[in-house]
């Protein structure tokens, strides 16, 4: 660090102190995604990870919101499925959880954020049996909140739009084209051009006022709202030649298919954000809470890869769905 004459800094870290054979337990805090409109719905995930040889039972975990935010009631999913004990911004989770040795244990909650814009950042902290210290993330995870594109979101009927940044256009079923400014209603069955741009989404996230909104950006889909259960659709709809793929070659040893097509032909979108949304090709969909995510289509089939929480993807061939986690992508392979 290199200071000018007179100038000053603060820092500060944590120091934890362990007793002889007792490592600290990393407690680890991430938003479902970095920005949110004013009064939107986000989520956290907290993980704990163990270094030690031996497993390490936890006592409590402890979350303090930021001012303006509040838990939103039977969200929390993972290793932990309760609901916690609430007083103001504290969140205390009292379950008896065990973290493996050298493993880790994650869960997530839904938060509603703050009515007045800003960055806003949470702490966790945690307590075990048996004397294993916790290192606090401090302040971490920090959600930036914006102003909502102007308008109101109509389940089944229209979803709010607003241009984030570059152009974004639209075409709405009845025909008309139009650049969407700071924000607008996008009427549900209108293809949307994100290629040049990036499109904030405001959408209905259930049927008492609840609001879904996350970015996106790269591709061309037609937005759809299914109402059971209630769900923002958007299908990849570039045309970009795949009818035209060549025919599936099937092995005789293995019921796997395979396609001899040039993945140049590919459209794709970018996702990033919280609530109920869905991307769908032409081969598989991926199902989204709160995360980061890319869907593709090629001649191989739809490519779905997760930079940030957990995907459920339907794969359309196979008749399954499979659950894909930060890092990691899945092929729904074309089978026709």
């Amino acid at each position: 660090m290199t200071l000018a004459a007179q100038e000053t800094t603060t820092r500060s870290f944590y120091t934890t102190y362990a007793t002889a054979g007792k490592k600290p337990l990393i407690l680890k805090t991430t938003p479902a995604a970095t920005s949110s409109t004013a009064d939107g719905l986000n989520g956290y995930t907290v993980t704990v990870t163990n270094p030690n040889a031996a497993d390490v039972v936890l006592k409590s975990i402890t979350d303090v919101l930021p001012s303006g935010f509040s838990y939103k009631p039977g969200s929390t999913i993972g290793a932990i499925r309760t609901n916690p004990d609430v007083s103001g911004q504290t969140l205390v989770w009292d379950d008896r959880v065990s973290v493996p040795a050298g493993g880790a244990i994650s869960f997530s909650f839904d938060i509603t954020v703050a009515q007045a814009t800003g960055s806003y950042s949470t702490a966790a902290s945690a307590t075990t049996l048996a004397g294993y210290p916790v290192t606090p993330t401090g302040p971490t995870a920090a959600i930036q909140v914006v102003e909502a594109p102007a308008g109101k979101p109509v389940l089944g009927k229209e979803v709010v739009g607003g241009t984030e940044s570059g152009v974004v256009t639209i075409r709405t079923p009845d025909g008309r084209e139009f650049t969407l400014g700071a924000g607008g209603q996008i009427p549900v069955g209108s293809i949307v051009d994100t290629r040049q741009g990036t499109l904030r989404m405001v959408a209905a996230n259930d049927r008492s006022g609840g609001k879904a909104n996350a970015l996106f950006k790269g591709g061309v889909f037609t937005v759809t709202q299914k109402t059971k259960p209630v769900r923002t659709v958007l299908r990849l709809s570039q045309n970009i030649g795949l009818k035209g793929c060549p025919k599936i070659k099937r092995t005789a040893k293995t019921s796997d298919t395979t396609a001899t097509a040039s993945r140049r032909k590919r459209r794709f979108l970018w996702g990033s954000g919280k609530g109920h949304f869905q991307t769908t090709g032409n081969s598989g969909a991926a199902v989204v809470r709160g995360t980061k995510w890319y869907a593709e289509d090629t001649c191989a089939g739809t490519l779905v890869k997760v930079v940030r929480g957990i995907v459920d993807v339907s794969d359309f061939g196979r008749h399954r769905t499979v659950r894909v986690r930060a890092g990691h992508k899945y092929l729904a392979r074309r089978t026709k």
